[in-house]
């Protein structure tokens, strides 16, 4: 159900969350709700599971690969592995990490999550 959706935190937001799920990772066994997807004004960001290319993105430098998306309808929080090395992409004619483009490998089996994401 494409238009079902969770909205949080408040209207000016636009946060959305969607495809509700119950299959984790979690990290605690506290009561949360699971998602595949969040939307984030006009950004994308889903889960490993359910759409690969949109699954990656840059929290406090550290390139994260998400595996799941939860809630307790006060917070959000991005559940994730994060790969531990970052190469620039390019060098000239500005090294590309200061953009942030990078290649990444070397993913970690580890989770983690990120409370101060949203």
């Amino acid at each position: 159900m494409e238009n079902s959706y969770i909205k949080l935190v408040d209207e000016r937001t636009d946060l959305r969350l969607k495809f509700e799920h119950n299959s984790g990772p979690l990290i605690n066994s506290n009561y949360c709700k699971q998602f595949k997807k969040l939307v984030f004004r006009k950004m994308t960001f889903t889960t490993y599971s359910y759409m690969a290319k949109l699954t990656y993105c840059l929290i406090q430098n550290d390139v994260v690969q998400i595996q799941n998306i939860i809630t307790d309808s006060k917070s959000v929080v991005i559940v994730g592995k994060k790969f531990s090395n970052r190469y620039p992409l390019y060098l000239y004619p500005i090294n590309s990490l200061a953009l942030n483009i990078s290649v990444s490998d070397d993913l970690s089996d580890n989770l983690f999550r990120n409370m101060d994401y949203l």
